[in-house]
């Protein structure tokens, strides 16, 4: 797994690889992971789904996906 950092919600990715499952540091632990929660981020034109967080790693998981519904305003 490749692993990025967060700060203010802006998530920092390594660059020159296309992982399959993306790991996101999240040092202030639920309060991090609340604002990516849900969401798909984008990285070197791949997306990746929110799969999950591990609270005593402090660490977010997202998972390489194509599959992505996006809800547009009425």
């Amino acid at each position: 797994m490749n692993k990025a950092t967060i700060t203010d919600l802006i998530v920092v990715c390594p660059s020159g690889s296309r992982p399959e499952y993306l790991t996101v540091s999240v040092p202030n632990g639920w309060e991090d992971v609340s604002g990516l929660a849900n969401k798909v981020l984008e990285f070197e034109g791949r997306r990746y789904g929110f799969s999950g967080w591990n609270s005593d790693k402090n660490e977010a998981y997202f998972k390489s996906t194509v599959s992505v519904a996006r809800i547009l305003p009425v």
